[in-house]
């Protein structure tokens, strides 16, 4: 299955906690900043988990909105094409991320099954998918053809007359 970023707000980590544990449920490989031990710097662990995941999820909530950390990681995703957004209550994502269709969870506070985990699963599957399919487009694409250098002798002809020349 695929390797999931998910992206919270410090606020929202019980939460965040439940999510992944559902997205993990589904066969997933979810990171989340819970993976950072001590001693580590958390902006390279962050952008190495980034370049590995296929599916980077941001969960917008109240606090989320204001966090650079999580609009940074969001604007990973949206730039790459993996962004799969999710918000919380009646929060609305941040400008520069509100042409994306979120999937709601309404007011779910981390009990039970989140409303639209369906829906959450089948766009993180169609996000990898859209991953795979343009790698394997890029592979697939004929190789340029090398220019190779080549050489041309031509007779040459004595234009004056005289023999030894």
């Amino acid at each position: 299955m695929a390797k999931v970023f998910l992206s919270y707000a410090r606020e929202d980590v019980e939460i965040a906690g439940q999510l992944a544990e559902w997205i993990g449920r589904a066969g997933h490989e979810v990171w989340w900043d819970r993976h950072i031990h001590g001693g580590t710097r958390f902006s390279s662990e962050i952008d190495r988990a980034l370049k590995d995941a296929e599916a980077i999820v941001v969960i917008w909530s109240e606090a989320s909105v204001d966090s650079a950390w999580v609009q940074d990681e969001a604007s990973e995703g949206r730039d790459s094409g993996r962004l799969v957004p999710i918000r919380l209550g009646r929060s609305r994502p941040p400008l520069g991320f509100r042409q994306f269709h979120c999937i709601s969870l309404g007011d779910w506070d981390g009990s039970g099954e989140p409303p639209t985990l369906d829906e959450l699963h089948s766009a993180i599957a169609k996000t990898t998918r859209d991953q795979e399919e343009s790698t394997a487009a890029a592979v697939q694409q004929e190789p340029r053809k090398q220019h190779l250098a080549s050489v041309c002798v031509l007779p040459f002809v004595n234009m004056s007359g005289d023999p030894e020349q």
